[in-house]
């Protein structure tokens, strides 16, 4: 299963074999690499956290400022 972290998509569950959603048509392979697998926290107050893996399925974190925390230098 993959992930769209599109914060306007409607159904954000995929499968595997999909480069885009299929439902908002977003990209699900990050820089050409990175496919979010799951959702590890949406409860930090700077953004969500998500589990990825790239080709060699080694799973990596993926943080997602909220759009208000993008300029916060304490947050980056």
């Amino acid at each position: 299963m993959s992930l769209c972290i599109n914060p306007n998509c409607q159904n954000t569950d995929n499968p595997d074999n999909l480069l885009r959603c299929q439902s908002c048509g977003s990209e699900l392979l990050l820089e050409g690499r990175y496919r979010v697998t799951r959702l590890v926290s949406d409860k930090g107050g700077y953004g969500d956290i998500y589990e990825v893996r790239d080709r060699s399925s080694i799973p990596k974190v993926l943080k997602v400022l909220k759009e208000e925390k993008k300029n916060d230098t304490k947050a980056i």
